[in-house]
């Protein structure tokens, strides 16, 4: 089963001319058309940077055909869902030059962990047990005094390396997948009262089969939730490397 190599974090956003001639100045214009509105990523179990080839067949100044193509992409289940959200968004919310006949341009979208607001979720978490959901006054006071457990500044939780906050880890298993190569998980986990309570596992390398990764992805999850002890409440990262042979 094959595996494949996903760019790593950073931050672009670019566009660019088609390697193909143009007959006219408008035909292939990466800056014929503009979006109205930003377009919200969808969620995916990813993070790197995803590049797709965007082409617009213009008429009376919107969009007649839309076609996106992969150009470098996440596993196949993810990116039909980046290609279809990124057609619907740009059907309805580009405007493009009315004189030019088509667009063609390249989007890389960027894909990071989603970091939890600690004092927020645990607002949620005690609003859901019956408890009474705390003052603004509370929740601020409750997010500076975990920055401090962790070592970081109120409002910029940022997170640490797991070995300082957790005295035991277990080891996960290596699910049993017809696959060889090397697949690597990103993990941002979230700790409240010495145990992780959430978990925010991307894969950073993968299989282009979904099920692949969504086997390590459950069994990292597991392995975190059930075997590791740590301290107070603090957010901190962790890298799986898992070689498959």
């Amino acid at each position: 089963m094959r595996l494949f190599l996903a760019l790593g974090l950073g931050v672009a956003l670019g566009s660019g001319m088609s390697a193909q001639a143009a007959e006219t100045q408008h035909e292939l214009d990466p800056a014929a058309c503009h979006a109205t509105s930003d377009f919200t990523l969808p969620a995916i179990p990813w993070v790197g940077k995803f590049i797709y080839k965007i082409s617009i067949a213009i008429k009376d100044g919107r969009p007649s055909n839309v076609d996106v193509s992969e150009v470098r992409g996440p596993d196949r289940v993810s990116n039909r869902t980046v290609q279809r959200e990124l057609e619907d968004h740009i059907r309805k919310t580009y405007v493009c030059d009315s004189n030019a006949l088509k667009s063609v341009f390249y989007l890389a979208l960027d894909y990071k962990h989603s970091i939890p607001g600690l004092a927020e979720r645990r607002a949620a978490r005690e609003a859901a047990s019956g408890a009474s959901t705390p003052s603004a006054h509370q929740q601020a006071a409750a997010s500076a005094a975990i920055a401090e457990t962790a070592g970081m500044a109120a409002g910029t939780l940022v997170p640490i390396q797991a070995g300082i906050v957790c005295t035991a880890m277990g080891k996960p298993n290596l699910p049993r997948v017809n696959a060889v190569g090397k697949l690597v998980l990103s993990v941002v986990a979230e700790v409240v009262e010495g145990k992780v309570a959430f978990v925010d596992a991307k894969l950073k390398i993968g299989s282009v089969e979904p099920g692949i990764n969504k086997a390590f992805i459950d069994e990292v999850t597991r392995t975190l939730k059930n075997t590791y002890v740590c301290h107070g409440n603090s957010v901190f990262e962790q890298e799986f490397q898992f070689s498959l042979s």
